[in-house]
C-alpha cells in the first residue's frame, strides 16, 4: 500500500499488525475482543506512533 505521508504509514502499520497478530478480530470486536494489547516501541519512534497506538 502507497501512503502520502508518513503518519498515515504509521497509521496502516499498526493497524494491519494489530489484525495480523491479536489472535482475534480486533477490527470488528475492539479492544475489549479478547485480552490487552501492547505497542512496543523506542523514544525515537515518530510521534504519530503514540498518537495512533
Amino acid at each position: 500500500m502507497l501512503t502520502h505521508g508518513g503518519s498515515i504509514g504509521n497509521l496502516a502499520a499498526l493497524l494491519a499488525a494489530r489484525q495480523a497478530k491479536a489472535g482475534f478480530d480486533a477490527w470488528t470486536e475492539g479492544s475489549a475482543g479478547g485480552p490487552p494489547l501492547a505497542v512496543l516501541g523506542s523514544a525515537q519512534a515518530h510521534y504519530c506512533v503514540a498518537r495512533a497506538a
